[in-house]
């Protein structure tokens, strides 16, 4: 059983969970709380989930989008799950990170390649670049 120190932490797992067929019953004993408690975290990620709305961007002609304010230290941070996101970080998290750490790593990965891209010039800051490769480091065992 794990101790997650934020909702959002548990819900990742419970969500990473679901995600890979887990039952109620043991998604509760390795998430550490009840079955009821485990339904609410799934409707509630499905609530999340349904409420996206698609976002008018300047690409499509109608009003830009407004640049969020960036998030505080210690801020909890609420984002919407989707099938696609927990299928990601289910992957993710079979490395033996937690879906809090995966989540961040996963950030740090993209935001260096955004500062990147804004510091050498290849995009103007603000501007997110079109990523169409990667390299990974041979393997070492």
């Amino acid at each position: 059983m794990t101790t997650y120190a934020t909702l959002a932490e548990r819900r990742a797992a419970v969500a990473s969970l679901a995600a890979n067929n887990v039952s109620l019953r043991n998604i509760a004993r390795q998430v550490g709380v009840g079955k009821d408690t485990v339904r609410r975290d799934l409707a509630a990620l499905n609530r999340d989930s349904s409420q996206q709305h698609a976002t008018p961007n300047a690409t499509d002609g109608a009003t830009p989008r407004e640049t969020p304010a960036p998030a505080s230290h210690g801020d909890l941070l609420t984002v919407p799950v989707d099938q696609e996101l927990l299928d990601d970080l289910a992957v993710i998290v079979r490395t033996g990170r937690t879906p809090a750490d995966a989540i961040g790593h996963a950030v740090h990965t993209l935001a260096t390649i955004y500062r990147g891209a804004w510091t050498t010039g290849a995009y103007p800051e603000g501007t997110e670049p079109d990523i169409i490769g990667h390299q990974l480091k041979p393997y070492q065992g």
